[in-house]
């Protein structure tokens, strides 16, 4: 199999991760209740949505974008072995839909290939403090998992108004590929790029950096 599409469908994992935030995999959420006297954000469309994600201009030029798709709650859901409390718990986020771009190589990658895989999500939440919540310490480590990676949280440059970067392996390719997760928050939005280069081309995370700052600049626009 072509190992850079082992990672295939990784932003819909990430997605789903960055939109339901179990917690201790009860469906109750870490963070407490959200304040819902805070006034509703601006809405989206799904067609805006989508342009909130890495184009495809934006990313090395080998590789290919595979899939471009809505991720609606009920969706997410599916990715967790407990769909229904994934459902409660994202509903009281009040996460109202996501969407997802992947890019890979098209074919077996060369051995100087700089990057293998590329995948950038957008979450929509109704509320500003739902998507704060997301941002909190220790929300996102215990759902690493679920995504068969090993990470720990690196220091990177802020990205837009808060964000979060993770580098680390995943399962059956710890040898061969890394991985960087980088969570960002703009206003009511949260979105997240995850960037797979070989070992050996480990870039402490640059690309990740510059795409995410790509994408950051897309959030909340029309």
């Amino acid at each position: 199999m072509n190992r850079s599409r082992r990672w295939g469908h990784l932003s819909a994992v990430v997605l789903g991760l960055v939109g339901l935030l179990l917690a201790n995999g009860c469906g109750r959420p870490a963070y407490g209740r959200l304040d819902r006297r805070d006034a509703d954000a601006p809405p989206y469309t799904d067609t805006q949505l989508l342009r909130m994600l890495l184009p495809r201009a934006a990313v090395p030029v080998r590789l290919s974008r595979q899939a471009e798709y809505l991720l609606p709650n009920e969706t997410a859901a599916t990715y967790f072995g407990d769909a229904e409390s994934a459902l409660r718990a994202m509903a009281e986020l009040e996460r109202v839909q996501g969407a997802a771009v992947d890019y890979r190589l098209p074919s077996q990658p060369a051995s100087n290939e700089p990057v293998l895989a590329v995948s950038s999500t957008v979450s929509w939440y109704r509320q500003e403090a739902g998507a704060r919540a997301v941002m909190q310490q220790g929300m996102v480590e215990p759902l690493m998992p679920l995504l068969r990676l090993h990470a720990g949280e690196i220091r990177l440059q802020t990205v837009a108004e808060e964000s979060r970067a993770f580098r680390g392996y995943r399962e059956g390719e710890d040898a061969d590929h890394v991985a960087y997760l980088i969570v960002f928050r703009r206003a009511n939005l949260i979105g997240s790029v995850v960037v797979v280069v070989p070992a050996r081309n480990d870039d402490g995370g640059r690309l990740a950096l510059k795409l995410a700052r790509r994408q950051a600049a897309l959030l909340g626009r029309p």
